[in-house]
């Protein structure tokens, strides 16, 4: 998976979360080593298994005191002999706690998983559960070890958040053809034809870095490439934006020739475009650094422009 030095910047600008983009490029291109590997090793495999046990589960690791860190379910499973792999069908791989709680699971149709290394390697589809987040893809690498995973196509990630005592359930849908995630960043990346789903609300892009706040407390996305923004009443567009979702708070930022812009085509009908502009979905209130205004400016709603330039 490439991520271009160009996007340095623009994710220290745009991101209040430390992050080093460059220890994740180093990470993003062993990994994409790793799967080409694996992905080499589960097509031998898989031709090798031949009679394989049925109904099996595995002991993958342990604790130091006994109990079992991960188990590996199948409906069809050998282990390949003079190996450290177990290929596998129908697999359900389980993570747990000291406690016995249970930590993550992963669904496979079909996979390989090195014992030692704590990899693996899916073929076809794979949904992976933990905490509150839901991954899942085609053609996906795990590392079981910190669980950071990389998903060659169709990538989707699901995030949902209890709050209020538990009375309201909040759930965010992000999907790219691309995506890595790194349970110990809390860090996920998607490239290609990126979208993210909230309620009514909609951001399109080419490239997105998704911060979360333990397993499923989605904090901020930095969004990259041609970004639209749209809800029930407007649409907007930039080269780069900033979803602050504690805060409700959209920050779309220009650059030299690419107006940050936003727009009503309803009944009032207008277009605002901008350096900067800070966009409140919840409250409909828009803040702009740099605006002209193409259209009718009467016609605009009082929120428009309140609170006045940045």
């Amino acid at each position: 998976m490439r991520v271009a030095v160009s996007i340095v910047a623009a994710l220290a600008a745009l991101s209040a979360r430390a992050f080093d983009l460059d220890a994740w490029k180093v990470k993003c291109a062993r990994t994409a080593e790793l799967s080409s590997r694996m992905r080499s090793l589960y097509a031998k495999y898989a031709a090798e298994a031949v009679d394989p046990a049925l109904d099996i589960s595995i002991p993958v690791e342990t604790y130091p005191a006994g109990s079992v860190k991960t188990v590996l379910s199948a409906e069809k499973a050998r282990v390949i002999f003079g190996s450290d792999y177990i290929w596998g069908e129908g697999v359900t791989i389980c993570q747990f706690a000291e406690t016995g709680a249970t930590q993550s699971v992963v669904r496979a149709r079909s996979c390989i998983v090195n014992r030692v290394e704590k990899t693996g390697w899916v073929e076809g589809r794979a949904e992976a559960d933990h905490g509150g987040a839901h991954l899942e893809g085609d053609g996906v690498y795990i590392s079981l070890d910190g669980f950071f995973a990389s998903i060659a196509s169709n990538a989707l990630v699901r995030v949902s958040d209890v709050k209020l005592g538990g009375a309201e359930v909040s759930e965010v849908a992000l999907s790219g053809s691309r995506a890595a995630y790194d349970r110990a960043e809390g860090v996920v990346m998607f490239e290609g034809a990126v979208r993210l789903s909230e309620g009514g609300r909609r951001l399109d892009c080419e490239r997105a870095f998704a911060f979360l706040e333990g397993t499923n407390d989605l904090k901020r996305v930095v969004a990259l490439g041609n970004v639209r923004f749209s809800d029930s009443s407007r649409e907007g567009g930039c080269p780069r934006a900033v979803y602050l979702r504690s805060a409700e708070r959209l920050e779309m930022h220009s650059e030299e020739g690419a107006p940050a812009f936003i727009e009503e085509n309803g009944e009032n009908k207008w277009r605002l475009e901008g350096r900067k502009i800070v966009f409140w979905p919840k409250t409909e209130q828009v803040v702009i650094d740099g605006a002209t205004i193409i259209a009718d400016a009467s016609r605009i709603d009082s929120k428009v422009l309140g609170g006045g330039a940045l």
